[in-house]
């Protein structure tokens, strides 16, 4: 998705920075002070032995920091833009080796390998606003992502369960499929009620517990 133009011009500091539709993706005067900082404030409230989830790439200085303060940590950054990427890369190229899914159709990201497989796990969502606040259809990206990664609506938490094919067999295939039934809404235990099939394997309340325990908790 490029739906800006996209500009490269030089900070205060002397470091590279981009503007896109004329918001700036990291501080105009010192984009790696500014990247301590939005590391520094991750850090504090980071769980140990859990997947980063990093919700905007923007110039990478900020996960670049990240990176470097957490070399043991796993990071996913998710971005929607692959100019975005492109350039990021050329004024941090330490972020070669970062898990970067560029997807444009927040849908989809389930589908690539790295989403699933750092959903199958521990994970913690942090977000980079300069990159949500660049326009409405950014803003729009990043909180579907958002709300699919927590899985707060109906929508994105029939996405979700594609991460989990293991407890598919579960759920009634035939409401699945059915998405008009599902509206945008909050997750409720009569939603997933609704979801269940009529097997005879465990209870129904058991089994409901179970995909809860596994996808919200």
């Amino acid at each position: 998705m490029t739906d800006g133009t996209i500009t490269t011009e030089v900070s205060r500091s002397g470091h590279r920075v981009m503007k896109k539709n004329g918001k700036w993706l990291a501080s105009s005067i010192d984009p790696v002070r500014e990247a301590q900082q939005w590391s520094e404030a991750v850090r504090t409230t980071a769980e140990t032995n859990v997947t980063i989830v990093v919700l905007g790439l923007g110039c990478g200085y900020h996960v670049a920091e990240l990176l470097s303060s957490n070399p043991k940590s796993s990071l996913l950054v998710v971005e929607c833009d692959h100019e975005v990427k492109e350039r990021a890369l050329q004024f941090c190229p330490g972020l070669a080796g970062v898990s970067i899914v560029v997807e444009p159709d927040w849908m989809k990201l389930v589908e690539h390998s790295l989403v699933r497989d750092a959903l199958g796990g521990l994970y913690q969502v942090v977000k980079h606003s300069p990159s949500l606040a660049i326009g409405a259809r950014e803003t729009e990206y990043f909180s579907a992502v958002e709300g699919m990664l927590l899985g707060r609506d109906k929508l994105s938490f029939l996405v979700l369960l594609k991460t989990r094919p293991e407890i598919l067999s579960l759920l009634d295939s035939d409401i699945l499929m059915d998405s008009d039934r599902f509206q945008d809404e909050p997750v409720s235990i009569r939603t997933m009620q609704k979801l269940f099939s009529q097997g005879p394997n465990t209870s129904r309340e058991r089994r409901l517990w179970r995909v809860l325990e596994e996808l919200v908790i």
